[in-house]
């Protein structure tokens, strides 16, 4: 994952300008959050890695990761899932709401 130390400088190449510096790098902790207080906003997503996953013996199988992540503080959780049934998915997303330690403001 990139870091401000290794960054790319700023450059008309990379959409940089000296005034503002550097582009921002996805996880920056120096970005502003959203404009909502915390524990108002959260985002679940359902990613499909583009490599098999091995388990074990040499065998590999398709995998899907569902995440969740608050938007104020960035902490985040995620499961791993081996089918888009909606058992998996609601067991994944209740895994990572668990680990987040609730539901955000309703």
């Amino acid at each position: 994952m990139p870091t401000a130390a290794n960054a790319p400088a700023c450059t008309s190449s990379n959409l940089g300008s000296p005034a503002r510096g550097p582009p921002a790098l996805p996880g920056d902790p120096d970005l502003p959050a959203h404009d909502l207080p915390p524990g108002r906003d959260r985002q679940c997503d359902l990613l499909e890695p583009r490599a098999e996953v091995p388990v074990g013996y040499g065998q590999t199988r398709r995998a899907y990761v569902v995440c969740a992540v608050l938007g104020f503080s960035r902490l985040s959780a995620g499961a791993l899932i081996f089918s888009k049934s909606a058992e998996d998915i609601l067991a994944a997303l209740t895994r990572c709401l668990w680990r987040l330690g609730g539901l955000p403001e309703t």
